[in-house]
């Protein structure tokens, strides 16, 4: 993804590894998920953003030929 997109709304790669059955992507770790934001309050305007940036990050996913395959609120980091 790196070398291919530009996007600001996707995660950096730090390292990735494969074995016989599985790839793992390493990350940077993050705090904030979307789960645990949506029990604070927040305003209709940082939904829309964070529906916005979402909505493009998925996009370029898909513009690349990767398709998320568990989009759910604790994977979403905010």
């Amino acid at each position: 993804i790196e070398d291919h997109s530009t996007c600001p709304y996707l995660m950096r790669a730090v390292d990735w590894f494969q074995d016989e059955d599985w790839g793992c992507i390493v990350m940077k770790r993050y705090e904030t998920t979307l789960e645990r934001r949506c029990q604070e309050s927040f305003t209709v305007a940082e939904l829309s953003l964070w529906a916005y940036q979402l909505a493009v990050a998925l996009d370029e996913l898909h513009r690349l030929g990767i398709i998320h395959c568990n989009v759910e609120p604790c994977n979403i980091l905010v």
